[in-house]
């Protein structure tokens, strides 16, 4: 039986862009040209924000990211995570 969050997931991604398309564009570096063609596509993409914020859910505070989400590598959204963490510390 599928989890709940799984549900919620499922039906925000019927709108993505990348519904259709094979998952090897989102898992591969961003600074390739198919990494590019995955973050063009991301970028006007009508549930970006969905995305980014099931990945945030998924990854949480892991140390190993994989795959383009809402136009993110990897590398990228561990530093917005270590930053994000850092400012909370701070306050």
């Amino acid at each position: 039986m599928p989890r709940i969050g799984t549900v919620i997931f499922m039906c925000w991604r019927d709108d993505a862009l990348c519904a259709g398309l094979g998952p090897g564009l989102w898992f591969s570096h961003s600074q390739t040209k198919s990494g590019r063609h995955a973050i063009s596509i991301c970028n006007i993409c009508p549930v970006r924000k969905e995305c980014l914020d099931e990945v945030n859910k998924l990854e949480g505070t892991a140390t190993r990211r994989v795959g383009i989400w809402g136009g993110i590598g990897p590398y990228d959204r561990a530093a917005v995570s270590k930053s994000n963490t850092e400012a909370l510390e701070d306050n």
